[in-house]
């Protein structure tokens, strides 16, 4: 199993926490990529430039997302809370350790394309725009 999980009293595999990670609260506007002492923005927006400047990081169909802060918020506590890499789900025995990887393997990126991708990111989107034609019609 991965550095992180654990066998439930049930005998299955399932991710331990860090607990004290699921503590605090999340600053949307703090760098998601740096362990100690993240860069914070000013807002959202500047935010997401400093990720993309920095580490490539961008939000996919960024058009669709209608609970930005939601996204980068859960997108933080899965690195931070669940020591989980963001691209490729792999688990880490602490989050530091799982920034590093993001940074070291250019993993500073949501995995999008499969089914699965889309269900776990699907709260943040509205793509019902997509679903509009030129005069405003729904198709």
């Amino acid at each position: 199993p991965e550095p992180n999980m654990v066998v439930n009293q049930d005998g299955e595999l399932e991710f331990e926490i860090d607990e004290e990670e699921a503590k605090k609260q999340v600053d949307p506007c703090a760098s998601m990529f740096e362990a100690t002492s993240p860069h914070v923005s000013n807002d959202l927006e500047t935010n997401l430039e400093y990720m993309q400047k920095k580490y490539g990081f961008f939000v996919p169909d960024v058009e669709f997302v209608d609970d930005l802060e939601g996204l980068l918020t859960y997108c933080t506590k899965k690195i931070r809370v669940g020591r989980l890499c963001l691209y490729c789900d792999r688990g880490f025995p602490s989050y530091h350790a799982a920034i590093q990887h993001m940074v070291d393997k250019s993993h500073c990126k949501v995995r999008w394309g499969t089914p699965e991708d889309l269900e776990e990111f699907e709260e943040f989107y509205d793509f019902s725009k997509s679903w509009e034609t030129g005069d405003g019609e729904i198709e």
